[in-house]
């Protein structure tokens, strides 16, 4: 929990320090998506599905700072048994492109909560610290609407996912 204070913290002193340089260009999103567990988390868990919302901040026209909470939920290869996580992630992507359809690479880093949980009770959670690699795209629907898609390896413990997600930021 302190991890998660610390990058809040951190995240709003880039977001102070960088208004005072820069017009802010600020949106909210929110994202519906698939996750697909591999290596050893592939051996109890089958895909899974999730929502994430997100703050974004541009600090400029190729940068975005990006602060996001969300759920997924997997689905257990043992009967009676359910697994969730909630990443509470905050990074960065930097666009390669100015053109109207713009792609950019990403990184997170952040706190995954895990929780595992059976039919008679019993549960286990764990809380990790992570990170999430990937790119992805977004496309301007109008001037206030963007759709955004991405697919990213996230890793927390020793367990690892690549997750597949498609929404819409809002500028705010």
């Amino acid at each position: 929990m302190k991890k998660l204070i610390f990058f809040i913290v951190v995240l709003f002193s880039f977001t102070s320090f960088a208004q005072k340089s820069t017009s802010p260009n600020m949106a909210f999103g929110a994202q519906v998506g698939l996750a697909v567990p591999v290596g050893d988390l592939s051996d109890y868990a089958n895909m899974g599905f999730g929502i994430l919302g997100s703050y974004i901040y541009g600090l400029n026209q190729n940068f975005d700072l990006v602060a996001s909470i969300g759920f997924i939920s997997f689905s257990m290869k043992a009967d009676g048994v359910s697994g969730h996580t909630f990443p509470f992630i905050a990074g960065g992507r930097y666009y390669f492109t100015n053109q109207p359809t713009r792609f950019y690479g990403l990184l997170n880093i952040g706190t995954y909560v895990t929780s595992v949980s059976d039919n008679f009770g019993d549960s286990v959670t764990s809380t990790d610290f992570g990170f999430s690699i990937g790119g992805g795209f977004k496309y301007p629907l109008n001037q206030k609407i963007t759709l955004d898609g991405n697919a990213k390896y996230n890793h927390a413990s020793d367990y690892g996912w690549i997750d597949f997600f498609i929404g819409i930021d809002y500028a705010l």
